[in-house]
């Protein structure tokens, strides 16, 4: 079981060794196109079907079947490429690859016995793609990407600050998330059924255990607020969302809080174009099944405050939402519990103050009135990671989260959300900031 959503992602087992006698490279594979004309010049079965893939003139070595492993040393290589991370001082040791199928795939050097750097260009000497000098808490290396079906590219492998030695280049797909729901028509009917108990989500301290779960891949075609909801006739779903190709970060945001599926669960964060997100869906109380996904962008203003003063009385909700805190439904019943109705919510922007070194400071946020929940985020314009959400449920009569730092550290942007629990939450609220420091800096 991988708790908060954790996953660990494998490498192929398949190699392809150096020979005995040549430590230096393995065989260069390259392929030629032909003329067509079947007198065997083409791919060399005689058959004369010609083009097979591209030729790497500049490679020293060729991945054979899209992933797996190949092995080079740069002790004598020439230091011809420039990559732009790190500080490559070395020689290089180029090696070709196609993409067998639309995919995002892990390409490595785990395995080296050397300091290296890995960089990804679209050809012999086309552009750079991607570079990574020190994958987290190894010298070695590592790049993900998405690349279509037929793409190619070149691994340029070299040494930071002059280093050699005997390099393992690693090619893998991305096994978490294993599929790409990019450019669907939402929403799309999709189910967790059979595909295991993955994740173990704790959305508001409420356990997805024993349920069964699916991660899924999705690019940001625009700049903008994106909300991710699900919703289901046989279970109640959880929503979380997390940035990056491959499952493992903390989430930006979780929710599961709706008690029924199908008034659904759902994330809404802002994100830039292009940005690589998984979305995980999973249940609780052992259930899972048939769901429908969507996932769209939302036009509004976020955050609906620019800056939050310290005392706000009387404060009231707008019609709609555009975040949702974690602890809190994003769609409700009505007062007559005939019809569903999207929950309003309301966001602020707040700056925390810069603090000096060996200072201190917190802010708490409260909102008082029956019926609130509370919500606090990092970063500005609504897309950072959810630090806290409060929501203690009717009778109390206020709610708080608190932010603190321990110095040196910047201002740091801040977004608040408060959001009711049903329609017979109080009418007005009031969010009071208090905040306390030492050897805060100017």
């Amino acid at each position: 079981m991988l708790s908060g959503c954790a996953q660990i992602v494998g490498i192929d087992d398949a190699r392809v060794d150096a020979p005995d006698d040549d430590t230096t490279t393995t065989t260069t594979t390259t392929t030629t196109a032909g003329d067509g004309d079947g007198d065997g010049d083409g791919d060399g079965d005689g058959d004369g079907d010609g083009d097979t893939g591209p030729t790497f003139a500049c490679a020293d070595d060729t991945f054979a079947d899209g992933t797996g492993t190949v092995e080079v040393n740069n002790d004598a290589a020439n230091d011809d490429a420039s990559p732009s991370c790190g500080s490559p001082a070395a020689g290089d040791r180029l090696v070709g690859w196609v993409a067998p199928a639309d995919d995002f795939y892990v390409f490595d050097t785990f395995g080296s016995n050397f300091d290296t750097v890995l960089s990804l260009l679209d050809d012999c000497d086309g552009t750079e793609l991607a570079c990574n000098n020190n994958a987290p808490m190894s010298p070695q290396s590592e790049i993900i990407r998405r690349f279509s079906q037929g793409e190619s590219a070149v691994l340029v492998v070299e040494g930071n600050a002059g280093d050699t030695g005997d390099a393992v280049v690693n090619v893998s797909r991305v096994e978490c998330p294993e599929l790409d729901v990019s450019g669907q028509p939402f929403p799309i009917t999709l189910s967790t059924l059979g595909f295991g108990d993955d994740f173990d989500l704790g959305c508001s301290g409420v356990s997805s255990a024993g349920s069964e779960d699916r991660a899924y891949h999705f690019v940001v075609p625009e700049e903008g607020l994106w909300r991710f909801r699900a919703t289901s006739d046989v279970f109640q779903p959880v929503v979380s969302l997390f940035i990056g190709p491959r499952c493992g970060p903390p989430p930006q945001g979780c929710n599961n809080t709706s008690g029924d599926g199908r008034l659904g669960a759902d994330v809404t964060r802002r994100l830039p174009a292009g940005a690589v997100v998984g979305v995980i869906v999973d249940g609780i109380d052992g259930n899972q099944g048939e769901f429908e996904l969507d996932i769209r962008k939302v036009d509004a203003p976020c955050p609906d405050v620019a800056e939050l003063p310290f005392e706000l009385f009387g404060e009231t909700l707008p019609a709609t939402r555009v975040l949702t805190p974690g602890c809190a439904p994003g769609t409700i019943v009505d007062a007559l519990g005939s019809n569903d109705i999207e929950n309003p919510s309301k966001t602020y922007g707040f700056d925390f103050f810069a603090v000096g070194q060996g200072g201190r400071a917190q802010c708490t946020f409260r909102v008082d009135g029956e019926g609130f929940a509370i919500s606090l985020i990092e970063g500005a314009a609504c897309g950072g990671r959810e630090l806290a959400c409060d929501n203690p449920g009717f009778g109390p009569t206020s709610a708080s989260v608190q932010f603190e730092v321990n110095g040196p550290s910047p201002v740091i942007p801040l977004t608040i959300v408060v959001s009711r629990l049903s329609e017979f939450t109080d009418a007005s609220y009031d969010l009071i900031t208090n905040c306390s420091a030492v050897a805060v800096a100017p």
